[in-house]
């Protein structure tokens, strides 16, 4: 049987950080079955620079911050297979250094996507500079989430309670808290 509260922190710490940076607009917050999801529909316009794209990441990363944080500890439910937040968060900070050309090193450089788990594996250069991608943007979602924490343990403790939480509620506790960046 799922730990709800440790799946109910993990939603939230998305919806929180979502919300926060304006990366898309949450509409529910659910728990149930298997597992959770954060249902967003996301800012096409705020995800065509870099900015946004670092910004996605530290949502997909920020149930696995807010766990950190709270829970003091972290699931496995955040990585493991390729739809999780980690593959996700990885394959994008991927995407950035090699096919959008966002990266530091010969950036006008087309690579094709293919199986990015090898190209980590082939290429130490590019596996450091995706890692700190990833870094920085998970210190930005533990950074919202440990600013928010008060909002992501209640907000936290209604959806354990009533299993699905609508984005309006979401957005209000956090206005109520003090807003967006």
């Amino acid at each position: 049987m799922p730990s709800w509260w440790g799946i109910a922190i993990h939603e939230i710490g998305h919806a929180v950080v979502y919300t926060v940076l304006g990366v898309g607009l949450v509409t529910t917050a659910r728990i149930g079955g298997r597992g959770g999801a954060t249902d967003v529909a996301a800012s096409v316009e705020g995800l065509q620079h870099e900015a946004g794209l670092t910004r996605l990441i530290a949502c997909l990363l920020a149930g696995r911050a807010a766990e950190a944080l709270i829970l003091d500890r972290i699931s496995i439910g955040s990585g493991g297979g390729p739809d999780s937040d980690l593959a996700k968060a990885t394959n994008l900070a991927i995407e950035m250094e090699h096919a959008f050309g966002l990266g530091s090193e010969m950036p006008l450089l087309y690579h094709p996507p293919t199986d990015n788990s090898m190209a980590l594996r082939n290429d130490r250069s590019l596996a450091t500079r995706v890692n700190a991608r990833l870094e920085a943007a998970y210190d930005d979602a533990r950074r919202i989430i440990d600013q928010h924490r008060e909002v992501v343990v209640s907000l936290a403790t209604r959806l354990q309670a009533a299993r699905v939480i609508d984005g309006a509620d979401i957005r209000a506790a956090i206005a109520r808290e003090g807003g967006a960046e």
